[in-house]
């Protein structure tokens, strides 16, 4: 049985006091019921009252600095908070569980280490008033780089500023679908408008299915890093159930006709286009490289190799590009129209010591320099086809003159089906097949 002693906020049930207080309607969503209720642990009413008036003053403090300053924090001073609250040897708990659910001797505890550090929001976070600031899509992109630290850190910094660029764009789709909302406010109908939108937006557009999927990847990423950073529970998988977009893939990129690189393009005059451009396309044209991986060369690093018995290129990490795969890292020999390339390079940037000088770690701009040329002077035969065609092409002649998987795994990069044992393909053994396919200048 329990018995109410009047303004006190205190109740004895059998010989022990407790407390308990009604919460105001207007901070109703600040706590779990309508009362707060905590044990006093103490038979006498003298040291109840006492405890009772403690509680209630910080119940008050708490209303007050609510009424004053509302409940907004940024997540910087929130984890700064909590990281000393956990030094401190505390746990986190909220207001309401800090005078319901702990002992009196953690609960002043509390008080006193609270009353002894200066700073307020470490205070706060003692007493469990400090309230977890929302998580905005728009500000989840510096969590997601955090998880990603390692990954990013072996990009060149163009290489790190398209792919925020990427990631950042899809968050403004987002953001302009759904607005700017609390990440733990996000639901499947959000996930579903984006979708919508999205669908839309391609069939007005033309565009490929793919640009709204890569969208999708990264606003899923980004919510689940929130997340789990924040344990905020959230069903990531269920939201982007079946969200991605099939039918419309992306056209297919096809290679340039047979023969139609070594008559056409490599007899092409390219005057009104950079000596660079036009050499990237012959080099090209004998390596079957991408387009990054030959713009990338650097000559003080060893990776253009013209004085050797097989003069060759190094497809390695350097300061300009990294390895889009471990199997990446290969060295192509220099034939038919690729030695000619780098030969002529030598000559053009002497005082660079060869390679690419204007477009040197730029890919993006070389390849659409080369593209807008191609298209402007008729060189493209059918659709589907740009530079980047001319690697296809190169792969479908390496087939035909019978060329061993191995061999032509090792030529392009690609990774192999089965463990690799022993050192791999050798020079020679690569130019063997490359001069079946040389290109005559």
């Amino acid at each position: 049985m329990s018995t109410k002693i009047s303004g006190k906020y205190i109740l004895k049930r059998g010989n022990w006091y407790h407390y308990k207080r009604r919460v105001p309607e207007e901070y109703k969503d600040l706590f779990n019921g309508t009362h707060i209720r905590a044990p006093l642990e103490t038979d006498s009413k003298s040291i109840a009252v006492e405890r009772a008036k403690q509680i209630s003053l910080m119940l008050e403090d708490y209303y007050r600095d609510i009424a004053l300053n509302g409940d907004d924090l940024d997540q910087a001073r929130y984890k700064k908070a909590f990281k000393k609250l956990k030094m401190c040897g505390f746990r986190h708990l909220n207001f309401a569980e800090v005078i319901a659910e702990t002992s009196l001797a953690e609960f002043t505890n509390r008080i006193n280490t609270a009353e002894a550090i200066q700073d307020d929001d470490t205070q706060e976070a003692l007493i469990g008033t400090l309230k977890k600031p929302d998580v905005l899509i728009s500000n989840s992109l510096d969590a997601l780089i955090e998880h990603e630290k390692i990954k990013l850190s072996k990009k060149k910094p163009h290489e790190l500023k398209k792919w925020t660029q990427e990631r950042e764009l899809s968050m403004g789709y987002f953001i302009a679908v759904v607005g700017d909302k609390p990440i733990e406010t996000i639901t499947r109908e959000d996930i579903l408008a984006f979708r919508k939108w999205w669908v839309n937006k391609i069939l007005s557009e033309d565009l490929a299915t793919n640009t709204a999927n890569k969208a999708f990847t990264n606003i899923k990423r980004l919510i689940r890093i929130a997340t789990d950073n924040n344990s905020l529970g959230m069903p990531v998988e269920d939201m982007f159930k079946d969200i991605r977009l099939k039918g419309t893939t992306k056209a297919e990129r096809r290679p340039f006709p047979p023969q139609y690189v070594q008559d056409v393009l490599l007899k092409h005059d390219y005057k009104s286009i950079s000596p660079e451009c036009r050499l990237l396309l012959f080099a090209m044209a004998d390596t079957g490289a991408r387009i990054k991986e030959l713009v990338g060369l650097d000559v003080e690093n060893g990776d253009i190799v013209l004085d050797a018995d097989i003069p060759h290129i190094k497809i390695q990490e350097n300061k300009y590009r990294g390895l889009k795969t471990l199997q990446s890292r290969r060295d192509i020999p220099l034939v038919g129209a690729s030695l000619y390339a780098f030969q002529e390079l030598a000559k053009l940037n002497s005082d660079t010591g060869g390679g690419f000088k204007h477009y040197l770690g730029k890919s993006e701009l070389i390849s659409a320099s080369i593209n807008k040329y191609l298209k402007n002077n008729d060189l493209i035969p059918a659709e589907n086809i740009t530079l980047y065609s001319i690697r296809h092409s190169f792969s479908d002649i390496l087939y035909k003159v019978r060329t061993p998987e191995k061999t032509h795994r090792a030529i392009f990069g690609h990774a192999h089906d089965r463990e690799k044992y022993g050192d791999g393909i050798t020079l020679k053994e690569k130019k063997f097949w490359l001069d079946k396919i040389a290109s005559k200048i």
